[in-house]
C-alpha cells in the first residue's frame, strides 16, 4: 500500500487529493441537504422549467410566412416600382376588383376539378353538379365576408360557373375568348378543351376555380388567416363531399 499523503501537500500530477477532498465534502453536504429537505430541489427546477417554457405559447404569433420578406432584397428596385404602381393605380378589392390590375399575384385559393374518366367533360352532368357542389363548399360565411368583390358581389371563381348553374354550358362561349369580342378569357379557366366547328366550347376535361380575397385595407390579415385555415381544413371537407365524377 502506498504511503498516505498529507492533506497539506501541494497539488501535483501524483497528488490530486487537494481537488478530491473539497469536492467530496461539497457533494457530501449537498446530499445531506437534499435528504433533509428534498422539496425545494424538486419544485424549483419544475417551476423554473415551466416559467421559461411559457414563452413557447407566443411562438405561433411570431412565426412568419412572408416568403417575399425572407428571400428578396429589402430595398430592391422591383419593390419600389411596385409601390409606385400601388400609389398611381390604387385598387378597391371590396367594390371594383380586377385580377388584371393587381400589382401582386393576389391573395387567392385555387382548385382544379378534373373529370375522372377519359373522354368525360366537367361541363356535362354529373361532373357539372359536382363542380357546383365543390364551389359551394368553398363559399362559406367567412369567404363571403372576405371575398374580392366587383359590383357588390363576389368575383366568380370561373367564368363558366354561371353557365353550369343554369345548364347552358354546352355549347359554351368561344374559346379562348377575350379579345375584341369582350367575352371572358377562358384560356386559364378550362383545360383539355374540345371545340365545335365554330370554335365554341364543346367539352373540357378540367376547370380551374380561383377564389380571390381582399388584400387591401384591414382585411389582409383575415384573408391570410382564411387561406391558412383553407389549406389545413379543406382536404377533410373534400372527403366529406364524396365526389365520384371529378377529382
Amino acid at each position: 500500500m502506498g504511503q498516505q499523503r498529507s492533506p497539506r501537500e501541494r497539488c501535483s500530477c501524483s497528488n490530486t487529493n487537494c481537488v478530491e477532498r473539497p469536492l467530496t465534502r461539497l457533494f457530501e453536504a449537498l446530499g445531506r441537504a437534499v435528504a433533509a429537505c428534498p422539496w425545494p430541489f424538486v419544485l424549483v427546477p419544475l417551476l423554473l422549467s415551466a416559467g421559461l417554457g411559457a414563452g413557447f405559447v407566443f411562438l405561433p404569433g411570431l412565426q412568419t410566412n412572408d416568403i417575399e420578406g425572407q428571400f428578396t432584397p429589402t430595398a430592391g428596385p422591383a419593390k419600389a416600382e411596385r409601390d409606385f404602381v400601388r400609389r398611381s393605380f390604387p385598387t378597391d378589392d371590396s367594390q371594383r376588383f380586377s385580377a388584371e390590375r393587381l400589382p401582386t399575384e393576389g391573395a387567392y385559393a385555387a382548385l382544379i376539378a378534373a373529370a375522372k374518366w377519359d373522354g368525360a367533360s366537367v361541363l356535362d352532368a354529373p361532373a357539372r353538379d359536382e363542380v357546383l357542389r365543390l364551389d359551394g363548399a368553398v363559399r362559406d360565411a367567412d369567404y363571403e365576408r372576405l371575398c374580392a368583390r366587383s359590383d357588390g358581389v363576389c368575383v366568380v371563381a370561373n367564368p363558366m360557373l354561371p353557365l353550369l348553374a343554369n345548364g347552358s354550358a354546352v355549347p359554351g362561349p368561344p374559346f379562348p375568348g377575350g379579345g375584341a369580342g369582350g367575352g371572358a378569357f377562358l384560356g386559364t379557366a378550362l383545360g383539355g378543351v374540345r371545340t365545335d366547328g365554330g370554335g365554341r366550347v364543346e367539352a373540357a376535361r378540367a376547370a380551374k376555380l380561383t377564389y380571390y380575397l381582399r388584400e387591401d385595407g384591414g382585411e389582409a390579415g383575415e384573408s391570410r388567416a382564411w387561406l391558412e385555415a383553407f389549406v389545413r381544413d379543406f382536404p377533410d371537407k373534400l372527403k366529406e363531399l364524396r365526389l365520384e365524377a371529378v377529382e
